[in-house]
């Protein structure tokens, strides 16, 4: 299919989210790639490191893409070619760069770990409460941006729509 051809752009989408945990402390187990997807199987990882390794592909990816696209222009005019391969490499970082639907969900299950963590220490009472207060405000934003996410994921024009805009904008 010819989604493989944008297959560099996974292995930037897992090794962003390798140097997320890399940088958050959160000690990797393995990362797999295949032609279509990948994962990074890490410990599991706090609230903050779990936004901050969810939301690595889009940050790491969506850098890494704007310097390939504007280096493919400034390179237009005397070598085609290697400008063409270097748009085609930003293109399919860009469109690899949306965090995925599980990206989403470790930031959810992050939130209910942390609740259940907190409701069973011996914390006081109003110590509980006041800090689930901020996870409960802070839940829906996970679950609004999972659904985005999943929804987004539905359909490859947004994707490509995404890596056209990135490109654009380079």
């Amino acid at each position: 299919m010819w989604v493989d051809l944008l297959f560099p752009g996974v292995w930037v989408h897992e090794l962003a989210h390798a140097l997320a945990c890399l940088v958050s402390g959160v000690p990797v187990h393995r990362i797999e790639v295949h032609s279509r997807s990948g994962k990074v199987v890490h410990r599991a990882a706090n609230l903050r490191s779990s936004a901050l390794i969810s939301a690595a592909p889009l940050i790491v990816g969506g850098i890494v893409s704007l310097f390939l696209f504007s280096y493919a222009k400034n390179i237009a005019d005397t070598d085609i070619w290697l400008a063409a391969f270097t748009a085609w490499l930003g293109f399919s970082i860009a469109f690899h760069s949306i965090p995925s639907h599980p990206d989403m969900m470790n930031v959810s299950e992050a939130i209910s770990r942390r609740m259940s963590e907190l409701w069973s220490s011996p914390r006081g009472l109003g110590t509980k409460i006041f800090k689930s207060i901020g996870y409960v405000l802070v839940w829906p934003f996970a679950i609004i941006g999972s659904l985005a996410v999943w929804a987004v994921d539905l359909t490859l024009l947004t994707r490509i729509g995404w890596a056209v805009f990135v490109g654009w904008a380079a």
